[in-house]
């Protein structure tokens, strides 16, 4: 999504009328907004948190807590909570991070999300989410504009979440260049081991520039952050499900130096990994 299409829109955000009465059987939007987060931003919730709530994430790079699992997020994933789940998400870059959101309550909104949540498929990546956002800036231009009532903007979350569907059917990542595409696909089943971006690159027949181009325009980091991001979901996984040591799992991902993991994960996770063990 060109980001001339969403800038018009940073720092709005909506939020219904105090005492505005909506029927049971509409969708209605609680928030909604388009914010840029500086490099400290972190929501904390606890699982009283009420909405079923879709983010974008439209610039940066970001991590994501939920139902006892870790996320990291690039440009162009989508993010969804429900309601009664602790939660947290925050910035892990050295830069701000875009996201698009909207807090829904009514209608069907348990039934569509609990597609999702009943799987425990709480982020989506590589979504052909075009028109999904395309529907949800043309919602906040609304809102910002006072043009609907409660039934025409209960018709447009309606399409909204049926854009969610639709692109949740088709997620192929097919709308990635295909050279980027190959290379998540041999990151993904090889990031267990070392791994440098020049050999990638060789693999793939493109430069190293090119191809750090290609990662930061399409998702904004660069290989090395993702190849890290695979890395520290898998650690994650391991310190949350098996006894093994953090010398042992540091090994197990391809990070051979065990204080080298320490500091990528604790920069990564916002804690150690013993601590990270000791919380859950």
């Amino acid at each position: 999504m060109d980001r001339e299409l969403w800038e018009p829109f940073l720092g709005f955000t909506y939020v219904r009328e105090t005492g505005a009465e909506i029927e049971n059987f509409l969708f209605s939007v609680s928030r909604a907004g388009c914010d840029a987060c500086d490099e400290n931003f972190e929501i904390i919730r606890e699982n009283d948190y009420e909405f079923y709530t879709l983010h974008v994430l439209l610039e940066g790079y970001g991590f994501f807590r939920i139902a006892g699992r870790e996320y990291f997020l690039k440009k162009g994933d989508v993010f969804l909570i429900t309601p009664g789940q602790a939660h947290m998400y925050c910035n892990r870059s050295s830069s701000s991070l875009v996201l698009l959101w909207v807090e829904l309550q009514g209608g069907n909104c348990k039934e569509i999300f609990s597609r999702f949540s009943i799987t425990g498929t709480y982020v989506l990546q590589n979504l052909q989410a075009d028109k999904m956002v395309a529907q949800l800036l043309e919602m906040l231009r609304h809102m910002k504009e006072g043009e609907r009532n409660v039934y025409e903007s209960a018709g447009e979350v309606y399409t909204l979440l049926m854009y969610l569907l639709e692109a949740a059917e088709k997620v192929t990542g097919q709308q990635l260049p295909g050279t980027l595409l190959q290379a998540l696909v041999y990151i993904d089943h090889n990031f267990m081991e070392q791994m440098r971006v020049q050999e990638l690159a060789e693999r793939l027949h493109v430069s190293h520039t090119y191809l750090n181009r290609l990662f930061q325009k399409s998702m904004g980091l660069s290989p090395n952050k993702y190849i890290n991001m695979k890395r520290m979901e898998y650690a994650c996984y391991l310190l949350r499900t098996t006894k093994m040591s953090c010398a042992e799992i540091s090994e197990k991902i391809g990070m051979y130096d065990n204080a080298y993991f320490y500091k990528v994960f604790k920069k990564a996770i916002g804690m150690t990994p013993v601590d990270y063990r000791d919380e859950k």
